[in-house]
Formats: structure tokens, sequence, C-alpha cells
């Protein structure tokens, strides 16, 4: 709260609580958000931005999604999204996310 207050951000980012993928993909379909997850093959961060929806961003393990895990984000219509260059730890790749998609 205090950095968003320190760098005049209008929003604070919401971190939620672990669940299970089904359940997540079920909420972001009720909220209607966008629903993105991490693919090194990806399309670019950088469309997202100023979308007007909420975002909700999965980042997986360092190995990537399962392929059934790829499939549920698929029939969810998810879209697929690089966040950089390289493979990150989890804890990177989020902040890198939220970074990528706000930054102008």
């Amino acid at each position: 709260v205090e950095a968003c207050k320190q760098s005049h951000n209008p929003w604070l980012p919401q971190i939620r609580n672990g669940r299970s993928l089904e359940s997540l993909i079920m909420h972001s379909e009720d909220q209607g958000s966008v629903l993105l997850y991490a693919d090194r093959d990806g399309k670019g961060a950088e469309q997202y931005r100023d979308c007007g929806s909420f975002i909700t961003t999965c980042i997986g393990p360092e190995g990537g999604f399962s392929p059934n895990e790829v499939a549920m984000f698929n029939r969810a219509g998810a879209d697929p999204v690089r966040f950089g260059d390289y493979i990150l730890r989890t804890e990177t790749a989020a902040l890198a996310a939220a970074m990528l998609l706000v930054m102008e």
C-alpha cells in the first residue's frame, strides 16, 4: 500500500490465496476477467495494457504448465502470454508479469 502511495499508483494489485486451477478458471469466467497464462511461445503482454478489464494472470512452475493444464486454459479461452526471454522463478515471473502489464 505504501509503495502505491509513494509512486502515485491508482490501483493495488490483488494477490489471492492459492486455489485449484479449475476454481481459478471458473472464478475468472464469473468475474468477466481476461485470463492469461505464462507461456514462452505466447503473445507479448503489451497488448493487454489498458484493456479496461480485470486481468487474471497464471504463472506456472519452472517447467511450464502441463498439457492438461494448457488444454484447460484453451477451453476457457485464456491467452498464452510471454513475459520475457528467460525462464524465471515463480516469484520473479509474477512480479515481471505485473510490471509488464502496467508499464507505459
